[in-house]
């Protein structure tokens, strides 16, 4: 069979051939070529209530046919003019993993906020408001609507915390400068997770001066202009709901995050709970993962393996990071906040003289207690806030 349609424009997809399953009905329609199984049923009711969420959450009509056509798998995603392409989604067979889940609703919310709602003029200037934003906004809805946990939430923010972090980029970059070439793959990553934790802190902003929620104020956003955005009008935007000064906090100051201050306006809490580490004996002259080790315990498991002056710029295996109490290993506290504690035998990557060495030892483990983050009763008025006005009709 053969299927062409140039949905609402010229920059779109074309689908020849027999496909591999595929499934119509009004309001939708899944074309897959790729992938084991067919996906297109479970594809079909995730769309039908994530589409439904995010029309009623902005106000904004949804699309009058979501097209999807599903590729190979880890194919990526990409918004055209009346169709989505999206590597497919082979772990809807077994159970729905929240990453899958997010990548799906990251893709469809794109026919709001890159669809229905698109950049003026200045085009991949503003790639981080459309990539950003919409990457926070679907995690929101997802959460809003019980597709991911309170927790999940709060981890996926954390992912992208963590991997921000870790780039040269980050402190360094403002989206609000119109110099920064977004698709840069160094700083890509700045438009995506960076975004979305000022995303994150503006829906905090708007939640603590008791205003409509975000996904309310895009649809707001989308109903001027004729759904064109400018750098110029998302500063108007932006400065209307939260003030001058988070504009220049967040946006005309390089990229910063304040995940954890955020989360507990959102109403998650601060609980401690017991945990397990894996502890090394090493000391580096600075804290975090990376530096120069300055102090070896002579009874721990790295003597005799780690030198003084030995620079780590790896180690594995890792989980996410956690908080250890400071007077766990106060001398000596390398590698507790990231190496697995369940692991028999851990690495560190060490530069020593002109030498790369990959050096492993068996760490100790120790019991403690950190402190995390948790939802509290409070998450639930953050999330389910909407104050909306009447929808919209485009």
């Amino acid at each position: 069979g053969t299927r062409i349609d140039m949905g609402q424009g010229g920059n779109t997809a074309l689908s020849f051939g027999l496909p591999r399953a595929q499934l119509g009905e009004e309001g939708l329609e899944i074309v897959q070529w790729g992938g084991e199984n067919d996906v297109t049923a479970a594809l079909a009711d995730f769309a039908r209530r994530f589409v439904a969420l995010a029309a009623e959450r902005t106000g904004i009509p949804a699309p009058p046919v979501l097209r999807l056509i599903v590729l190979e798998p880890g194919m990526g995603g990409t918004q055209l003019d009346g169709a989505i392409v999206i590597g497919c989604p082979e772990s809807f067979e077994g159970g729905r993993n929240p990453h899958t889940l997010h990548f799906l609703a990251h893709e469809i919310f794109h026919d709001w906020l890159g669809g229905k709602l698109r950049p003026g003029g200045e085009g991949e200037g503003l790639a981080w408001f459309w990539e950003g934003f919409t990457e926070y906004l679907s995690l929101r809805l997802l959460a809003q609507a019980g597709l991911v946990t309170p927790e999940w939430f709060a981890e996926r923010l954390g992912e992208h915390e963590q991997a921000v972090g870790a780039l040269a980029s980050f402190g360094s970059t403002a989206f609000a400068d119109p110099s920064v070439a977004w698709r840069d793959p160094a700083i890509e990553p700045l438009a995506y997770g960076g975004s979305a934790l000022v995303a994150f802190a503006l829906d905090v902003e708007l939640h603590r001066r008791g205003a409509p929620d975000l996904a309310v104020l895009l649809g707001e956003l989308a109903a001027e202009d004729g759904g064109r955005f400018t750098r110029a009008s998302l500063e108007a935007w932006i400065t209307r709901a939260a003030g001058p000064e988070f504009w220049q906090a967040r946006f005309v100051a390089p990229v910063s995050s304040s995940l954890g201050a955020d989360l507990l306006v959102a109403g998650f809490v601060e609980q401690e709970r017991p945990a397990s580490f894996a502890y090394v004996g090493v000391r580096l002259d600075q804290p975090g993962p990376f530096g120069t080790v300055v102090a070896v315990d002579p009874a721990g498991p790295a003597h005799g393996i780690i030198m003084l002056g030995d620079r780590v710029s790896g180690l594995t295996p890792t989980h996410a990071e956690l908080a250890p109490p400071a007077t766990l290993a106060p001398d000596f506290p390398f590698g507790l906040a990231y190496y697995d504690p369940e692991a028999e035998r851990v690495r560190l990557d060490v530069e020593r003289g002109a030498e790369h060495l990959e050096l492993w030892l068996t760490p100790r483990r120790v019991e403690g207690s950190t402190l995390c983050i948790a939802p509290g009763v409070g998450f639930a008025e953050f999330s389910g806030r909407v104050m909306a006005g009447p929808t919209r009709s485009r």
